[in-house]
């Protein structure tokens, strides 16, 4: 019994270590696609609110609906939709602010 509860806790150990190691490489990520942005270099748009939202913890839903009125919006892109130009505007220059 010893040791089924030592392993659980070393699991738990490396679940934190490797969840600590994902945040700081989608923060690396979003600022990669703010830095490429800034350098006029056209990124996906689907791919860098994806890293926004893993860098902040913030819900697709809430995203769509905090910026556009839209909570659908993420999952639309998902979904194979595209925006809008002005549409993709307005969240290129939200996301690199």
């Amino acid at each position: 019994m010893e040791s089924h509860l030592s392993q659980i806790e070393r699991l738990k150990a490396v679940r934190a270590t490797a969840r600590r190691q994902l945040d700081q490489v989608n923060c690396e990520l979003r600022s990669a696609f703010v830095a490429a942005h800034k350098a006029g270099v056209r990124v996906n748009l689907l791919d860098w609110i994806e890293a926004h939202l893993c860098a902040t913890g913030t819900a697709a839903s809430g995203f769509g609906k905090d910026l556009l009125g839209d909570p659908g919006f993420v999952q639309n892109l998902r979904e194979g939709r595209k925006a809008r130009p002005r549409t993709d505007e307005l969240v290129r220059r939200h996301l690199s602010a």
